[in-house]
Formats: C-alpha cells, structure tokens, sequence
C-alpha cells in the first residue's frame, strides 16, 4: 500500500506541477495581449496601399491624360513607388501602364506619344489606345 500511496502522490504533484505551467502559459498570454493590445495578438488583414495622384499631364489636345501615381504602404517594413496610368480625359479610370518605376517624370511629345523618363523599374506597355509610350531611363 505504501508504494502507491507514494506513486499516487507523485503523479499528483506532476499533473499539479502541469496545471501551473498551463496557467502560467496563460497569464502570459493576457498579459501580453493588455500590454501590446489585442492588435498584436489577433492582427486583422493588411491595410491595402494609399495611391496618390502626383502629376496630372494632358495631351496637346487633351484628349488623354497620363496620371503619375505615388504607391505606399507597408507599415514599418513598407514600400513605395510609382505607377503610371493613361485615361481618356473625360474619364476617372485609367489603364495601368507601367508600375513599379522611380523618379517619373512624363512629357507628351505630340498628341499620340508619351514620353516617360524614370530613374529605376521596368518599362511597362508600349501602346495603350493608339498612344505610343517610350521610356527613357535616367543615368545616375
């Protein structure tokens, strides 16, 4: 009898020992979560990027007009950068020509070619709507 009175005791003292590592765990987590705010525990979906309409540029004939984005976003770890949109002056949508660019700087050079100057990226479409679109990339 003395044998499982001391085996008994001992798996006593370990489920004890197992229930305040459980508890312990969990006042952690709430102390956590009122320190850090709940944010930190359960983060909802990422905010999507800001776009910003930086430089409107009609045409000669203002038939078109080329929108200069700027994109940011990210938080602490974030990023930026500029897209290029081309839209019928009469209207608020455009179609996304190029993204992805930094230092953009457009120039018509008639009514049907856009001429976009930037300093790093990847050239993106070469003909939206009849318009011809040529990059010329900067030098550093």
């Amino acid at each position: 009898m003395t044998g499982r009175r001391a085996l008994a005791r001992v798996g006593q003292r370990i489920v004890n020992s197992a229930l305040r590592m459980i508890a312990l765990a969990i006042a952690v987590g709430l102390l956590a979560v009122v320190i850090l705010g709940p944010g930190w525990a359960f983060a909802g979906p990422a905010e999507p990027p800001t776009r910003e309409v930086t430089e409107r540029q009609p045409s000669p004939s203002g038939r078109y007009v080329a929108d200069v984005v700027h994109v940011s976003g990210g938080g602490a770890a974030g990023f930026q950068f500029q897209e290029l949109r081309l839209r019928r002056a009469r209207s608020e949508s455009g179609v996304l020509v190029a993204e992805r660019l930094y230092g953009v700087v457009v120039a018509w050079r008639g009514d049907d070619c856009l001429e976009v100057a930037f300093d790093e990226g990847t050239p993106g479409r070469e003909d939206v709507d009849g318009v011809a679109i040529r990059y010329l990339r900067r030098s550093r």
